[in-house]
Protein backbone atom coordinates (compact mmCIF):
# COMPACT_ATOMS: atom_id res chain seq x y z
CA UNK A 1 0.00 0.00 0.00
CA UNK A 2 1.22 3.55 -0.69
CA UNK A 3 2.17 5.54 2.41
CA UNK A 4 -0.41 7.80 4.02
CA UNK A 5 0.57 11.31 5.03
CA UNK A 6 -0.93 13.61 7.65
CA UNK A 7 -3.27 16.27 6.24
CA UNK A 8 -1.96 19.80 5.73
CA UNK A 9 -3.72 22.88 7.11
CA UNK A 10 -2.83 25.81 4.86
CA UNK A 11 -2.78 29.05 6.86
CA UNK A 12 -1.59 31.57 4.25
CA UNK A 13 -1.36 31.29 0.45
CA UNK A 14 2.10 32.86 0.14
CA UNK A 15 5.38 33.09 2.05
CA UNK A 16 8.50 31.24 3.14
CA UNK A 17 10.78 30.56 6.14
CA UNK A 18 8.04 30.09 8.77
CA UNK A 19 8.71 29.85 12.51
CA UNK A 20 6.32 29.04 15.38
CA UNK A 21 5.80 31.18 18.46
CA UNK A 22 6.69 29.29 21.67
CA UNK A 23 3.04 28.59 22.45
CA UNK A 24 2.36 27.33 18.90
CA UNK A 25 -0.46 29.85 18.41
CA UNK A 26 1.29 32.10 15.87
CA UNK A 27 3.68 31.81 12.95
CA UNK A 28 6.13 34.43 11.72
CA UNK A 29 7.25 34.18 8.10
CA UNK A 30 8.76 36.05 5.17
CA UNK A 31 6.73 37.58 2.35
CA UNK A 32 7.92 40.10 -0.26
CA UNK A 33 10.92 41.37 1.69
CA UNK A 34 9.18 41.74 5.05
CA UNK A 35 8.18 39.67 8.10
CA UNK A 36 4.53 38.90 8.81
CA UNK A 37 2.70 37.12 11.63
CA UNK A 38 -0.46 35.02 11.35
CA UNK A 39 -2.34 32.91 13.87
CA UNK A 40 -1.88 29.18 13.42
CA UNK A 41 -5.54 28.96 12.37
CA UNK A 42 -4.89 31.42 9.52
CA UNK A 43 -6.47 34.47 11.18
CA UNK A 44 -5.05 37.88 12.17
CA UNK A 45 -2.48 38.16 9.38
CA UNK A 46 -0.44 41.34 9.88
CA UNK A 47 2.88 43.02 9.09
CA UNK A 48 5.58 42.66 11.74
CA UNK A 49 8.66 44.38 10.31
CA UNK A 50 9.71 46.68 8.70
CA UNK A 51 6.90 49.12 9.37
CA UNK A 52 5.32 50.99 6.50
CA UNK A 53 7.27 54.13 5.70
CA UNK A 54 10.57 52.82 7.11
CA UNK A 55 13.54 51.99 4.86
CA UNK A 56 13.46 48.69 3.00
CA UNK A 57 15.73 46.34 4.97
CA UNK A 58 15.03 43.03 3.23
CA UNK A 59 14.00 41.08 6.36
CA UNK A 60 14.08 37.28 5.90
CA UNK A 61 14.63 33.92 7.65
CA UNK A 62 13.00 34.56 11.07
CA UNK A 63 13.47 32.34 14.14
CA UNK A 64 11.21 32.87 17.18
CA UNK A 65 12.97 32.63 20.55
CA UNK A 66 12.03 30.15 23.27
CA UNK A 67 10.58 32.82 25.60
CA UNK A 68 8.31 34.62 23.08
CA UNK A 69 10.12 37.94 23.61
CA UNK A 70 12.35 38.12 20.51
CA UNK A 71 12.48 37.06 16.89
CA UNK A 72 15.87 36.78 15.18
CA UNK A 73 16.08 37.35 11.44
CA UNK A 74 18.40 38.16 8.55
CA UNK A 75 18.66 41.69 7.15
CA UNK A 76 19.74 42.38 3.57
CA UNK A 77 21.24 38.90 3.25
CA UNK A 78 24.11 39.88 5.52
CA UNK A 79 23.27 40.85 9.11
CA UNK A 80 21.53 39.16 12.05
CA UNK A 81 18.93 41.32 13.82
CA UNK A 82 16.26 40.80 16.47
CA UNK A 83 12.81 42.35 16.96
CA UNK A 84 10.06 42.04 19.56
CA UNK A 85 6.86 40.21 18.54
CA UNK A 86 4.95 43.51 18.55
CA UNK A 87 7.35 44.90 15.92
CA UNK A 88 9.25 47.19 18.28
CA UNK A 89 12.92 47.26 19.22
CA UNK A 90 14.43 46.09 15.92
CA UNK A 91 18.21 46.18 16.25
CA UNK A 92 21.43 44.59 15.05
CA UNK A 93 22.22 41.55 17.20
CA UNK A 94 25.99 41.47 16.73
CA UNK A 95 28.77 42.93 14.63
CA UNK A 96 29.27 41.08 11.37
CA UNK A 97 32.75 39.53 11.11
CA UNK A 98 34.70 41.11 8.26
CA UNK A 99 34.33 39.10 5.05
CA UNK A 100 31.16 37.22 6.05
CA UNK A 101 27.41 37.42 5.47
CA UNK A 102 25.40 35.92 8.34
CA UNK A 103 22.10 34.16 7.54
CA UNK A 104 19.63 31.70 9.08
CA UNK A 105 19.82 32.53 12.81
CA UNK A 106 18.84 29.79 15.27
CA UNK A 107 18.37 30.48 18.98
CA UNK A 108 20.09 28.60 21.76
CA UNK A 109 17.46 27.63 24.29
CA UNK A 110 19.04 29.74 27.05
CA UNK A 111 18.81 32.78 24.71
CA UNK A 112 22.43 33.64 25.45
CA UNK A 113 23.53 33.04 21.83
CA UNK A 114 22.48 32.36 18.26
CA UNK A 115 23.87 29.99 15.67
CA UNK A 116 24.01 31.24 12.09
CA UNK A 117 25.67 30.28 8.83
CA UNK A 118 28.29 32.67 7.49
CA UNK A 119 28.97 32.88 3.76
CA UNK A 120 31.91 34.63 2.17
CA UNK A 121 30.95 37.09 -0.62
CA UNK A 122 31.67 34.53 -3.37
CA UNK A 123 29.63 31.75 -1.70
CA UNK A 124 32.66 29.48 -1.92
CA UNK A 125 33.12 29.16 1.84
CA UNK A 126 30.44 28.74 4.49
CA UNK A 127 30.83 28.13 8.23
CA UNK A 128 28.57 27.71 11.26
CA UNK A 129 29.06 30.53 13.77
CA UNK A 130 28.04 30.82 17.40
CA UNK A 131 27.06 34.44 17.91
CA UNK A 132 26.65 36.62 20.97
CA UNK A 133 26.27 40.40 20.95
CA UNK A 134 30.01 40.61 21.64
CA UNK A 135 31.53 37.63 19.82
CA UNK A 136 31.44 35.37 16.75
CA UNK A 137 32.97 31.89 17.19
CA UNK A 138 33.57 29.70 14.14
CA UNK A 139 32.41 26.09 14.77
CA UNK A 140 33.11 24.42 11.40
CA UNK A 141 35.90 24.51 8.82
CA UNK A 142 35.22 24.59 5.09
CA UNK A 143 35.49 22.57 2.91
CA UNK A 144 34.97 19.73 5.45
CA UNK A 145 32.11 20.55 5.13
CA UNK A 146 30.75 23.69 3.50
CA UNK A 147 27.84 24.60 5.79
CA UNK A 148 24.20 25.65 5.38
CA UNK A 149 21.19 26.45 7.56
CA UNK A 150 21.74 25.45 11.24
CA UNK A 151 19.48 24.36 14.09
CA UNK A 152 20.64 24.22 17.73
CA UNK A 153 19.72 21.14 19.79
CA UNK A 154 17.56 21.77 22.89
CA UNK A 155 20.51 21.11 25.22
CA UNK A 156 22.71 23.52 23.26
CA UNK A 157 25.48 20.95 22.85
CA UNK A 158 24.99 20.14 19.15
CA UNK A 159 24.02 21.90 15.96
CA UNK A 160 22.41 20.19 12.98
CA UNK A 161 23.02 21.87 9.64
CA UNK A 162 22.89 21.37 5.90
CA UNK A 163 26.31 20.77 4.37
CA UNK A 164 28.47 19.02 1.81
CA UNK A 165 32.12 18.17 1.40
CA UNK A 166 34.19 20.24 -1.00
CA UNK A 167 32.57 22.75 -3.33
CA UNK A 168 29.44 24.55 -2.17
CA UNK A 169 26.35 22.90 -3.71
CA UNK A 170 22.98 23.25 -1.97
CA UNK A 171 21.19 20.56 -3.95
CA UNK A 172 23.81 18.00 -2.87
CA UNK A 173 23.50 18.83 0.84
CA UNK A 174 23.27 16.21 3.56
CA UNK A 175 22.44 16.66 7.25
CA UNK A 176 25.55 17.22 9.37
CA UNK A 177 26.08 17.52 13.13
CA UNK A 178 28.73 19.50 14.97
CA UNK A 179 29.35 19.15 18.70
CA UNK A 180 32.08 21.69 19.47
CA UNK A 181 35.00 21.45 19.77
CA UNK A 182 34.86 18.14 17.83
CA UNK A 183 34.75 18.26 14.01
CA UNK A 184 31.45 17.99 12.16
CA UNK A 185 30.18 14.64 10.90
CA UNK A 186 27.38 13.44 8.62
CA UNK A 187 24.26 12.26 10.42
CA UNK A 188 23.74 9.43 7.91
CA UNK A 189 26.50 7.26 6.42
CA UNK A 190 26.57 6.15 2.79
CA UNK A 191 28.32 6.73 -0.52
CA UNK A 192 25.19 7.47 -2.56
CA UNK A 193 24.68 11.10 -1.62
CA UNK A 194 21.38 11.33 -3.51
CA UNK A 195 19.97 8.69 -1.16
CA UNK A 196 20.81 10.77 1.91
CA UNK A 197 20.23 14.24 0.45
CA UNK A 198 18.80 16.68 2.98
CA UNK A 199 18.64 20.39 3.79
CA UNK A 200 17.23 22.87 6.30
CA UNK A 201 17.18 20.64 9.42
CA UNK A 202 15.28 21.62 12.54
CA UNK A 203 15.79 19.89 15.89
CA UNK A 204 12.70 18.80 17.81
CA UNK A 205 12.17 20.36 21.27
CA UNK A 206 12.56 16.97 22.99
CA UNK A 207 15.83 16.39 21.14
CA UNK A 208 14.90 12.98 19.73
CA UNK A 209 13.95 13.95 16.16
CA UNK A 210 15.09 16.20 13.32
CA UNK A 211 12.80 17.41 10.56
CA UNK A 212 14.28 18.42 7.20
CA UNK A 213 13.57 18.84 3.49
CA UNK A 214 14.83 16.34 0.93
CA UNK A 215 14.66 15.27 -2.71
CA UNK A 216 15.22 11.61 -1.74
CA UNK A 217 14.80 9.04 -3.17
CA UNK A 218 15.37 10.90 -6.47
CA UNK A 219 18.55 9.69 -8.18
CA UNK A 220 19.44 13.18 -9.43
CA UNK A 221 18.47 15.86 -6.88
CA UNK A 222 18.81 19.00 -9.06
CA UNK A 223 15.31 19.98 -10.17
CA UNK A 224 13.63 17.24 -8.14
CA UNK A 225 10.73 18.29 -5.88
CA UNK A 226 11.35 18.21 -2.14
CA UNK A 227 9.31 16.61 0.62
CA UNK A 228 9.39 17.02 4.39
CA UNK A 229 11.16 14.16 6.18
CA UNK A 230 11.70 13.21 9.83
CA UNK A 231 14.70 11.30 11.15
CA UNK A 232 15.74 10.24 14.64
CA UNK A 233 18.57 12.34 16.01
CA UNK A 234 20.82 9.25 16.01
CA UNK A 235 20.50 9.08 12.20
CA UNK A 236 18.01 6.21 11.93
CA UNK A 237 14.43 5.72 10.74
CA UNK A 238 14.22 8.49 8.12
CA UNK A 239 10.74 8.74 6.60
CA UNK A 240 8.69 11.32 4.67
CA UNK A 241 5.63 13.10 6.08
CA UNK A 242 4.61 14.89 2.86
CA UNK A 243 4.28 13.69 -0.71
CA UNK A 244 6.62 15.44 -3.14
CA UNK A 245 4.29 14.46 -6.01
CA UNK A 246 1.61 16.77 -4.59
CA UNK A 247 3.76 19.81 -3.79
CA UNK A 248 7.39 20.76 -3.22
CA UNK A 249 7.98 21.62 0.44
CA UNK A 250 10.78 23.41 2.27
CA UNK A 251 12.03 25.04 5.49
CA UNK A 252 10.16 22.95 8.10
CA UNK A 253 10.14 23.76 11.81
CA UNK A 254 8.74 21.98 14.88
CA UNK A 255 6.34 23.61 17.29
CA UNK A 256 7.73 23.78 20.83
CA UNK A 257 5.06 21.27 21.85
CA UNK A 258 6.46 18.84 19.20
CA UNK A 259 2.93 18.23 17.93
CA UNK A 260 3.05 20.30 14.74
CA UNK A 261 5.42 21.12 11.88
CA UNK A 262 5.13 24.34 9.90
CA UNK A 263 6.67 24.62 6.43
CA UNK A 264 6.53 26.46 3.11
CA UNK A 265 5.39 24.95 -0.19
CA UNK A 266 5.79 26.30 -3.69
CA UNK A 267 2.44 27.48 -5.02
CA UNK A 268 0.71 26.63 -1.73
CA UNK A 269 2.12 29.03 0.86
CA UNK A 270 2.48 28.24 4.56
CA UNK A 271 1.18 24.91 5.83
CA UNK A 272 0.99 23.06 9.15
CA UNK A 273 1.13 19.31 9.75
CA UNK A 274 -0.25 17.69 12.89
CA UNK A 275 2.32 15.09 14.06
Amino acid sequence: MPPTFPPVRWIHPHGDWPSFSPDGKQVVFWLDGALYVVDSDGKNFHLLYPHKGTPDVGATRPDWSWNHDRIAFTVNGRETWTVHPDGSGAALYCRVPIGWNLLYPSWYRDLEALAAVGYNPCNTQAEIFKLTPDSAEVLTRSPHPVAGRPSVSPDGARIAFAGNEGEYDQVQNQIWIVKPPAPAFRLEPGKDLSAIQGRSPNWSPEGNLIVFESTRPAAKPPGSPMAIWIIKSDGTDAHPVTDSAQFGASHPEWSRQQTQIVFAARGKGIGILEI
